[in-house]
């Protein structure tokens, strides 16, 4: 009787292991419905954030598109004749510049030239690398005009 009871006990074990795995199922895609309704819910609305730059239906809001004044001696130089160098979002064109420049710094600018650094290869300690690609903005301020970077 002994060796009957321990196959019965086997049998019903079987059994509970199927009904936890069922309920298990169920519950994955209980868990897969509300978060494809998460994500749903998020690519409707009208803002995103990608790499800390928001953007409203496919366009740079002008606060994002200056990343940084691009300092260097060669920067320095331009500074003292009205011309300011910035290193800018790779999606930002010359009107958003503009318009971030305004709103940020209270300056008007006369004219935006924008410059595309490409990607470098480069060798360091014998491995091979790459030099990220840069996007630069030149912005030419009228005489008087300055710009404070502290």
């Amino acid at each position: 009787m002994a060796i009957l009871d321990v196959i019965k006990k086997h049998k019903g074990a079987d059994d509970d292991k199927k009904d936890n795995k069922k309920k298990r199922v169920a519950a994955s895609e209980s868990e897969k419905e509300t978060k494809t309704a998460k994500v749903s819910e998020a690519t409707k609305s009208a803002k995103k954030k990608k790499d800390g730059v928001v953007k409203e239906r496919g366009h740079i809001l002008t606060e994002t598109a200056l990343k940084h004044p691009h300092i260097t001696e060669k920067a320095a130089i331009l500074a003292e004749r009205g011309v300011y160098t910035f290193l800018v979002h790779k999606d930002a064109n010359k009107i958003q510049v503009a318009k971030a420049v305004k709103a940020i710094y209270d300056v008007e600018p006369v004219r935006v030239n924008i410059i595309k650094l490409p990607a470098k290869r480069v060798v360091s300690r014998g491995r091979r690398g790459v030099k990220a690609a840069k996007k630069k903005a030149l912005v030419y301020l009228k005489k008087g005009d300055k710009i404070e970077f502290v």
